[in-house]
């Protein structure tokens, strides 16, 4: 039985037995054994603790009215893509530290504007994974690439023309689909140590896409044959089709670091449900239902530590709005933490990471579609990052400790400021025994947002 991470939401908490009694990820959060049972202790957002949702709109690259994140990482740097001015196709982009750059592409050709590209993952590195056009004999290829510190690489093929690249973990491994020789097939793979390795695909399946991959380099996508998709989990070089909700088709969009898996799924035909999809979330083996805000199809995208799923969904009314899934508490739609009289409708979320930072597509008050950085309160999100760390109990209780000692002080205050250097301080001095170099960036970066807030220096 894993210990595990107790997410924090908002203000308010409640306890309450798991539904599944095989639990092998993070379903709800932190465990405890008692009389026999499985006891988890749940936060939920009270009406007011949704208000303290932050919502930036991330802008574009060029005039154009376009852009959309689809990958972020646990700094809230964000990749995706936007119209590209002086181009007929969209530009991969890296939002940083408010900031939004181009990524360019492969091969620039000022007299070719129909040269794109996409960033599809992001790792807690800022290495960003996509699809780019490149030139290839002369003949303009969409080929994946991993894009590190400003110099875009080209993944190559799996022997034939075309590539794409969709999940990267922290090891820089990234995931995709490539043409095979001859272009016979397309085929998942894995792209390791300099070297882009085929997957494979299952009987009765002519091809497979690789869309998430984790830290331990399990891999979701989907395996393909006519008229038919599955999701798919390969992991220790062995691929599991995952089956689907009732019909024919089925795609894992993302996988978190304990094998839970969040995408999409047809259901069994009926007069009601005709070509409906619904999102789902796989764990210890079963492929659970999430549901719709009331309408008839929803999917999911990105998935955390804590097993939240985002994704999109219809309305009761028939609109898309961006939804959040939390186990335990089921699918609220997004556009309920928004500030009210916010003129930003959120209509699709595409990833979560394990502070509670969601991004994807937003309409804006010209009716244009934006990237958005949706956050909750910095307090929140150093909490929910320590508890996603798997950390022995006194470590993390310390580091709370820290935490709960500088917010009881006057914001502002010298007490508040000491109270977050030693805070930081703290963190530092964890580096090498309990936390990574990219832990620690990532909890002092969100310090510093408490820092800054209340001019502390």
């Amino acid at each position: 039985m894993q210990i595990l991470p107790l997410m924090v939401i908002g203000t308010g908490c409640r306890f309450a037995f798991p539904q599944e009694v095989t639990m092998t990820g993070p379903l709800r959060a932190y465990a405890t054994r008692s009389l026999g049972f499985f006891l988890l202790a749940i936060c939920v957002s009270t009406a007011s603790a949704q208000t303290t949702y932050t919502i930036t709109d991330l802008g574009t690259l060029g005039d154009n009215p376009f852009s959309f994140g689809f990958s972020l990482n646990g700094v809230g740097q964000v990749t995706g893509s936007s119209n590209n001015l002086g181009s007929i196709g969209n530009h991969g982009f890296l939002y940083s530290a408010g900031t939004m750059t181009d990524l360019g592409v492969l091969d620039p050709d000022p007299a070719d504007l129909r040269t794109f590209s996409v960033g599809r993952g992001i790792n807690e590195s800022g290495q960003v994974t996509g699809t780019t056009t490149a030139k290839i004999d002369g003949v303009t290829e969409p080929h994946a690439f991993v894009s590190s510190q400003g110099t875009m690489q080209d993944l190559g093929t799996l022997g034939g023309n075309t590539s794409n690249g969709y999940g990267i973990n922290d090891s820089g491994e990234a995931t995709g689909s490539a043409d095979l020789a001859g272009n016979t097939g397309t085929h998942a793979f894995l792209y390791s140590n300099g070297q882009t390795h085929d997957l494979g695909t299952l009987p009765g399946y002519d091809g497979s896409t690789g869309l998430g991959i984790n830290n331990a380099g399990q891999v979701t996508g989907f395996l393909s044959a006519t008229g038919t998709t599955h999701a798919f989990l390969y992991s220790g070089g062995q691929i599991t089709d995952l089956g689907t909700l009732g019909g024919s088709l089925s795609q894992g969009s993302a996988i978190n670091r304990y094998g839970q898996i969040a995408g999409g799924s047809t259901l069994v035909p009926n007069t009601q449900y005709v070509g409906a999809t619904h999102a789902f979330l796989y764990s210890g083996g079963k492929m659970r239902d999430l549901g719709t805000l009331g309408g008839t199809s929803s999917y999911a995208f990105g998935i955390n530590s804590f097993g939240q799923v985002v994704g999109w969904s219809d309305t009761r009314s028939g609109v898309v709005h961006a939804f959040l899934y939390t186990p335990g508490r089921g699918m609220l739609d997004l556009n309920r933490l928004l500030p009210r009289g916010s003129e930003i409708v959120l209509s699709g979320a595409a990833a979560i990471n394990d502070a509670g930072q969601i991004t994807g597509g937003a309409t804006v008050a010209s009716g244009a579609i934006h990237a958005f950085l949706l956050s909750p309160p910095p307090s929140v999100m150093l909490t929910n990052l320590i508890r996603s760390y798997q950390l022995p109990r006194a470590v993390a209780h310390s580091l709370e400790t820290k935490l709960r000692s500088a917010r009881s002080a006057n914001v502002g205050s010298g007490a508040y400021c000491s109270g977050l250097d030693e805070f930081t301080a703290k963190v530092q001095s964890l580096v090498g025994t309990y936390l990574t170099q990219a832990q620690a960036g990532e909890l002092i970066a969100v310090a510093n947002q408490l820092r800054s807030s209340a001019n502390c220096y």
